[in-house]
């Protein structure tokens, strides 16, 4: 896309208007004219379940382990954390996939237990 002199003003003024970068401006219009309105869609917003793939093979591991407590007595979080970390140390070396923060495990759970209800009765139906 060439920048004609009345697009460059109005990039400038966006900016100041909407106060972002006249970078994000430009690839917003470059979307914008190459693929339309859907250009400008987030994949977030289309597929906001993906999240971030830092943390996957933890997220899998903790599912595991939840999975197989289906018919036992109810673990806790911090059980199927600790539990979830020395799995992955146990499968791939000390040091060798990124762990998160309890704080993150914490909300890694949260959203594994709506898909398999593990610690409390909130999210059965």
């Amino acid at each position: 896309m060439y920048a004609t002199p009345s697009t460059t003003a109005n990039d400038e003024l966006s900016t100041k208007e909407l106060d972002i970068g006249f970078r994000t401006i430009q690839r917003w219009t470059k979307l914008y004219l190459e693929q339309g309105e859907v250009g400008l869609i987030s994949i977030k917003a289309v597929q906001p379940e993906l999240g971030s793939k830092t943390f996957e093979l933890f997220e899998h591991a903790a599912l595991d382990i939840m999975i197989e407590h289906t018919e036992a007595s109810k673990p806790s979080q911090n059980y199927v954390i600790d539990h979830a970390r020395a799995r992955l140390i146990a499968t791939y070396g000390a040091d060798v996939v990124p762990s998160p923060s309890r704080a993150t495990a914490y909300r890694i759970l949260d959203k594994l237990e709506r898909k398999h209800p593990t610690f409390s009765k909130k999210y059965e139906t």
